[in-house]
């Protein structure tokens, strides 16, 4: 008995990777509940790797996109705690009239 017989018959779902010539394609079935039903699908590894490599770039955009926010955010943050800051000093050490330090 092949491989992936053994792997059909005795679990409910699974997947395993079978060579057709050069190509390599990935096998995933799962037990519908319906008598011994399965349902079967196939994909080329070819269009898997695809997928992933567009599934990697997005994710990569995305958090560069979350970091530059992030990134804006603090710099915002600190310039406003420095302005903030200038004008308790002037509050503080610097005289309204003559406009200069006590």
């Amino acid at each position: 008995m092949i491989k992936w017989q053994k792997q059909f018959g005795n679990k409910q779902t699974g997947t395993f990777d079978a060579k057709l010539g050069e190509d390599i394609y990935f096998i995933h079935y799962e037990k519908v509940g319906i008598n011994d039903w399965y349902v079967v699908t196939t994909a080329a590894d070819e269009t898997i790797a695809s997928e992933l490599i567009r599934l990697i770039v997005l994710s990569l955009g995305l958090c560069l996109l979350v970091n530059l926010i992030l990134i804006s955010i603090t710099i915002y943050i600190d310039y406003s705690n420095q302005k903030q800051n200038r004008k308790l000093y002037k509050v503080a050490y610097i005289d309204p009239i003559t406009r200069t330090g006590k």
